[in-house]
């Protein structure tokens, strides 16, 4: 009788536990779906209303970061549920996620077929008169680790019988002076030092963990020498850039690294697009950087340029404009998106509401919404 109760009693505790593991799994995947149409809404709320703020652009990263957590922590659940349901037996049905689906891999990738060796004879007869009718194919993507290998460039010398000249090929073309590093080497450590924000010292320790003890002195050099040989480019995309009829210019924040502390610099930028007016030539984007927001930048980034500027309302933009300008001042082009966004601030029933002095809603701003 006592082995009877305790079983049930371990039957009742293992049902109870799948039970509670599929309502937690339950409860995680509300959560991470509240998460995705939170961020949904935001980016949707943005793009109606213009706003290109940093606060708004800082709120959508936030939320991002926590659909990531959130997500994780469903599937972790879920997997938990399956398991404690399967302990159970039949009796506690396992939670079914409900999945978002996934993209597709994209074509241009390089597919390795295994296929999986078939039967000889069948399962239920044994007979070997099999016919292949079709198959199931299961695409799984994978990392191939990146590799690393020495170029060995050979210079033979040769003396020649007659008069005894030495000869020789002459050397190689590096894309830097004293260059060490093969062009897509170098290509890579631009890319992850200015693309994805990965700091030299953070990129010589992943080389240290891959068997390459290269500084961080020998890194920066090279980043140097690149910037120094990438000068052309840059001065031939600055001048088609600033050939345009119009421009659209604007500025943003950017953490910098500094002594004991983080300080926050700006990123310039001016963005030649004629495809909008019908235009052919190529689009084109110059940046510049600035530790400060002082009104010198814009006047020193567009020095000699005459034409059309679209840029916000802020306020280092207005010497552009001034008759006194030389060459000639610039024609301002105001943006529809800063100012639809002061029309949506003044309907904004919600943002009334939660003020103090309550001020009277704005009539021509609800019809202005409307349309």
């Amino acid at each position: 009788m006592a082995a009877t109760e305790l079983a049930t009693a371990v039957a009742e505790a293992t049902s109870a536990k799948a039970e509670a593991a599929s309502v937690k799994a339950e409860v995680s995947n509300s959560r991470a779906l509240i998460a995705a149409l939170q961020l949904k809404i935001e980016k949707l709320q943005r793009e109606l209303r213009g706003q290109r703020s940093e606060s708004k652009k800082r709120l959508l990263d936030q939320l991002e970061m926590e659909l990531e957590d959130l997500e994780a922590t469903a599937t972790e659940d879920d997997l938990a549920a399956e398991k404690a349901a399967a302990v159970a037996g039949t009796e506690v049905k396992a939670h079914v996620r409900k999945s978002r689906g996934r993209k597709p891999f994209p074509a241009h990738l390089p597919r390795e077929r295994v296929v999986l060796p078939a039967p000889e004879t069948c399962p239920c007869c044994g007979s070997d008169k099999l016919s292949k009718i079709g198959e199931h194919v299961t695409e799984t993507l994978e990392e191939v680790p990146r590799s690393f290998k020495v170029v060995q460039t050979v210079r033979e010398k040769f003396s020649c019988r007659s008069c005894e000249t030495i000869t020789q090929p002459p050397a190689p073309f590096h894309p830097t002076p004293r260059g060490w590093a093969g062009p897509n080497l170098l290509a890579g450590i631009l890319v992850e030092k200015f693309a994805a924000h990965q700091p030299l010292n953070r990129q010589a320790e992943r080389f240290g963990q891959e068997g390459l003890d290269i500084s961080l002195s020998t890194l920066a050099d090279q980043v140097g020498a690149a910037t120094f040989t990438l000068m052309p480019l840059v001065e031939l995309i600055a001048r088609h850039v600033l050939a345009a009829e119009r421009l659209h210019a604007d500025d943003t924040t950017v953490p910098v690294l500094a002594k004991s502390k983080t300080i926050t610099g700006r990123l310039w930028v001016n963005v030649r697009d004629d495809r909008p007016f019908g235009g052919g030539d190529a689009p084109a984007a110059l940046f510049a950087y600035s530790r400060d927001r002082r009104n010198v930048h814009p006047q020193e980034h567009l020095e000699g340029y005459t034409g059309i500027l679209q840029a916000d309302a802020y306020s280092g933009y207005n010497p552009l404009f001034k008759q006194d300008r030389k060459p000639a001042p610039l024609i301002s082009a105001l943006c529809w998106a800063h100012a639809r966004r002061k029309f949506f601030e003044l309907a904004d029933i919600d943002a009334v509401r939660r003020k103090k002095n309550k001020p009277e809603m704005s009539p021509l701003a609800l019809d202005a919404v409307r349309r």
